[in-house]
């Protein structure tokens, strides 16, 4: 969930929705989802903890629905960005 959490962090950051805070333990790692990403552009996903797409819809409310439905109690939702956007910082 720590790493989940990370992701999300790292994005909303991406999306320059909050500042990123790159120090949440020593051990985490940078993960480039870009890939996994890629096929979602503009879509709310559904995450397990591992990083994995569960569902994906337009609507957050969807794909939350869809990732209960197929047994999982707390996914993480993310919304995709349409495209990349340049980060400094």
């Amino acid at each position: 969930m720590i790493r989940a959490l990370h992701v999300l962090l790292y994005y909303a950051s991406y999306l320059r929705i909050l500042p990123y805070c790159g120090i949440i333990t020593s051990t985490m790692q940078v993960v480039d989802l870009s890939k996994v990403f890629a096929p979602f552009k503009g879509m709310w996903v559904a995450l397990t903890d591992a990083d994995n797409v569960i569902s994906a819809h337009k609507s957050a409310k969807k794909a939350h629905e869809k990732a209960v439905k197929k047994g999982y109690k707390e996914p993480v939702l993310f919304k995709v960005p349409q495209r990349d956007l340049p980060h400094i910082g």
